[in-house]
């Protein structure tokens, strides 16, 4: 599931009367030449469907050399090369970007892998690593040249460091370069060296380590004499993934690392990449979303470009077919080529598609259809589709009396009505126009609210956007802190004693909508009160969209309940269930009162955790009440639940496993960070006593099954 929610629609062809054309014909050719003189020219690149696969692939790796793609290994169907418990592929398949044809190689002579590495050194092409087909926790080390003009592979020295797969490569100045991945031989499975091989010495040589951190299946590619890498997943501290946004270039010949601008999107790994006039294209990928669900949920399907000489991100358009992820790319000398892979997390479905981004090729044509896909509400990315030489100008009429220019446009319209999107092709030997109608009914008036709970002098802060089009960026101030700068969903402040303090937050979304919020906070030693109430909100981990909620109520009842959706809804019921009308971020707030004079609310931001990825909650299920007094667990609703108390805890928690003795409990900070680990505590009890104040998570085991759960950490 991507931020995106796509609609296409068929496009329909224009007829003009020759008068009206020629009218039409000069007013355009003014409107390009404006759009000329303000520097914003627009590549002609269009989406060609090339010829497919003759097997489908997933995991290979590919390279270019000349005008021939090569694609090598990965999963796929090779009979009578079968492995355990994967079908290797060996054979070498070479894609010729002149005649668009397929054509077979030699065998590779190696063992059969995915995941593997592989670069480009002069007229050779190279492959390193890979994950082994026995899935044995340990890739072949072997280093292996193809020589395209003999159709042969030659072994050159291995490589030295932990055998890896999914590592980020690129090639610089004559060497090729490893960077990072995941090894089975190493705690922790992430690495984050980096290793050069030089074919003149037939060696390898140890780099700086790559400054974000162990990881794999990361975003690169090579523009110009800099290696750019970044994004891709690591581990999240509690057994699943977490994918990361950052972004670095690498100069080979200082062997310096320089962080750059976070990646502005949803952070991907197994994404699609490749570089055309010395600009970066990243397509495609899986999010966090789609790691933390583990299912069906299907790759993100947009396009971005990244500009080097300005260090920026453009959201160019969205991907024309079913998206996919984990294939391979390649550039050539004037388009990107990517295919392969598969459509979803978990499913067998690979694919053999192939596809061309880039400029048309000879004998050119004005011949032009659209496609339009529905963003959010009225934000909408219309392409031109056809076979366009350099020089033809794709200008755009929106209908709205908004223009544009370019072969893929994204228009946000700002009134409800029907519009008629038109796009023209001029060259100088002929034209065309196509268009395309689409029916608004909801505009996109993006708002926020701002929401926070607290322990004590312990707040955490969440912004949740009612309304606008992701992936969105955010910035938080303080106005009696100028020092305090944050750019997370949610980020965890201290406050003075006693002293309210006001914190705003300003979120943009992709449109440049802009919406702010300010909330004054002041502590309060909420824990110490006679009733309490204790919410976790989960992601279900069957059905996308939907999230399940656990609530943990204490002290001297009866109670009664007030929910606060986030939406405008409520509900006095003890386990509401909730459907949400418009997709979006939501916190979810719990009050619960004894009748006594007490009473406490606790709002949870729980799904703010997979922020780079996120999703809309479908659904809101609350399935479970655990009741909670001083002296310990009164009575669980269901027998295998696991629980700790007392939550918020002071020195001691205890964990609760419905009578199972605990293998083992570890504890994670909010940056999934390992702070302590018991194993088999005695009496399932976990010394707290030394950890800061916040907020944790422990990840408890019995009997080979884990179980995640929050708690707070208060004096």
């Amino acid at each position: 599931m991507t931020d995106f929610y796509i609609k296409k629609t068929t496009m329909r062809k224009s007829k003009l009367s020759v008068k009206n054309w020629h009218i039409l014909r000069n007013t355009f050719t003014l409107l390009a030449f404006v759009f000329l003189l303000n520097g914003i020219q627009a590549q002609n690149y269009t989406w060609t469907h090339m010829p497919s696969l003759p097997n489908t692939l997933y995991s290979p790796v590919s390279f270019t050399i000349g005008s021939d793609i090569y694609v090598v290994t990965g999963i796929g169907v090779n009979p009578g090369l079968t492995g355990t418990p994967y079908t290797m592929a060996y054979q070498v398949w070479d894609f010729n970007t002149v005649s668009n044809t397929w054509t077979q190689k030699n065998n590779f002579p190696g063992q059969g892998v995915y995941g593997a590495s592989a670069f480009v050194i002069g007229s050779y092409g190279y492959i390193v690593n890979g994950w082994d087909s026995v899935n044995a926790s340990t890739g072949p080390s072997a280093l292996w040249q193809y020589n395209p003009s003999t159709d042969t592979w030659a072994s050159e020295a291995a490589f030295p460091g932990t055998t890896r797969y999914l590592s980020a490569e690129f090639s610089l100045n004559g060497l090729g370069y490893i960077v990072c991945g995941f090894s089975g031989e190493v705690p922790g499975n992430y690495v984050n060296d980096v290793w050069s091989y030089d074919p003149t010495a037939n060696s390898w040589t140890q780099k700086s380590n790559f400054p974000g951190g162990a990881r794999e299946n990361m975003v690169c590619f090579t523009i110009g004499n800099t290696g750019y890498a970044g994004m891709g997943a690591t581990s999240d501290g509690m057994g699943s993934y977490f994918v990361e946004s950052d972004w670095y270039k690498y100069d080979g010949s200082t062997d310096t690392w320089t962080e750059l601008n976070t990646f502005p999107g949803d952070a991907l790994y197994g994404a699609y990449t490749f570089v055309i006039n010395g600009q970066g294209y990243v397509v495609n990928g899986m999010d966090q979303n789609g790691v933390y669900y583990n299912t069906t949920i299907g790759p993100s399907n947009k396009v971005w470009e990244y500009t080097p000489s300005s260090d920026s991100w453009s959201l160019v358009g969205l991907f024309p077919d079913t998206a996919i992820y984990q294939g391979a790319s390649s550039s050539s000398s004037i388009a990107g080529y990517m295919g392969f892979g598969a459509v979803d997390f978990t499913s067998s479905e690979n694919t053999s598609r192939y596809y061309r981004y880039g400029p048309g090729t000879a004998p050119y044509s004005c011949t032009v259809s659209v496609s339009q896909y529905e963003i959010s509400n009225a934000v909408y990315n219309f392409q031109a589709n056809g076979n366009f030489s350099p020089t033809a100008q794709i200008t755009w009429n929106f209908g709205d009396g908004s223009t544009g220019i370019g072969t893929s446009v994204i228009h946000n319209y700002t009134t409800v009505g029907n519009y008629t999107a038109t796009a023209y092709v001029l060259d100088s030997a002929c034209s065309d126009s196509s268009n395309t109608t689409v029916n608004v009914s909801n505009i996109n008036n993006c708002s926020v609210i701002l929401n926070s709970n607290n322990y004590g002098t312990l707040f955490n802060l969440s912004a949740s956007v009612i309304q606008g089009a992701g992936p969105y960026t955010y910035q938080w101030s303080c106005s009696t802190d100028s020092s305090f700068s944050s750019t997370s969903p949610d980020p965890v402040v201290t406050v003075p004693v006693n002293t309210p303090t006001s914190y705003c937050v300003t979120v943009t979304d992709t449109t440049g909508c802009v919406a702010s919020a300010c909330r004054t906070v002041v502590d309060s030693q909420t824990y110490y009160t006679p009733c309490q109430a204790f919410i976790i909100v989960v992601p279900d981990s069957a059905i996308p969209g939907y999230y399940n909620c656990v609530i943990y109520v204490g002290g001297p009842g009866p109670f009664s309940y007030l929910w606060n959706f986030g939406d405008g809804d409520t509900s006095t019921q003890e386990f509401p269930n909730h459907t949400y009308a418009v997709p979006g971020y939501y916190v979810v707030c719990l009050t619960v009162s004894n009748g006594n004079g007490c009473s406490f609310t606790f709002c949870d931001s729980a799904f703010y955790a997979f922020k780079y990825g996120g999703g809309p909650m479908a659904q809101f299920n609350v399935t479970n009440e655990v009741v909670v007094s001083a002296l310990g667990v009164n009575n669980i609703t269901k027998a295998n639940t696991v629980s700790v108390y007392p939550n918020p805890a002071n020195s001691e928690i205890t964990i609760n496993a419905a009578g199972q003795k605990i293998d083992n409990a570890t504890i994670y900070d909010i940056n999934g960070q390992t702070v302590l680990n018991a194993k088999s505590p005695s009496q399932n009890q976990v010394d707290v006593s030394q950890l800061t104040d916040g907020i944790y998570f422990i990840e408890v085991k019995v009997n080979g099954t884990s179980t995640r759960l929050k708690f707070v950490k208060a004096n």
